[in-house]
């Protein structure tokens, strides 16, 4: 492929470059809404804001290196690379019937041993290991309740 025929197929459109900005300007707003309107840190420790803020912050971030750098050209996506989105979909599908930590262990499991090909105990440490520091962040420090799913109607 000659050198002028490369660069003009991996120019970027003028909609590219809009839709890029775009996606910039609303993290920057998510941010904004979650610093400023929801509350980044309060009573000593984080605030409703706290995650849309860094996750905003974080998309503004990966937007503004994009329109920087001036992007790529992707190639053609291959079924199996939706695996993990149905996987994900069904994951959150179980989350009613056998909770939220019970569902993304399942998920997790599975990947790490179907997809990655990990070894029994790496895996059980992995998801023992994860839903632990899940737990402990979310449910013990921030206090967030999970969805229990129908083991709640036995407890």
């Amino acid at each position: 492929m000659s050198a002028a025929s490369q660069s003009s197929s991996t120019r970027r459109s003028p909609v590219d470059i809009g839709v890029t900005a775009a996606i910039f300007v609303a993290a920057l707003a998510f941010a904004g809404f979650g610093t400023f309107v929801y509350g980044f840190w309060q009573s000593g420790g984080p605030g409703p804001g706290f995650f849309p803020t860094i996750f905003g912050l974080l998309g503004a971030v990966c937007a503004g290196v994009e329109l920087v750098r001036g992007g790529f050209v992707a190639e053609a996506m291959a079924f199996r690379h939706l695996w993990p989105a149905v996987g994900m979909v069904i994951a959150v599908l179980l989350v009613p019937v056998l909770g939220m930590l019970v569902a993304m262990t399942l998920f997790a499991a599975v990947w790490i041993k179907g997809v990655e090909r990990r070894s029994w105990l790496e895996t059980v440490i992995a998801c023992v290991s994860v839903v632990a520091f899940v737990h402990l962040v979310f449910a013990t420090w921030l206090g967030v309740q999970f969805p229990m799913g129908l083991a709640e109607s036995f407890l």
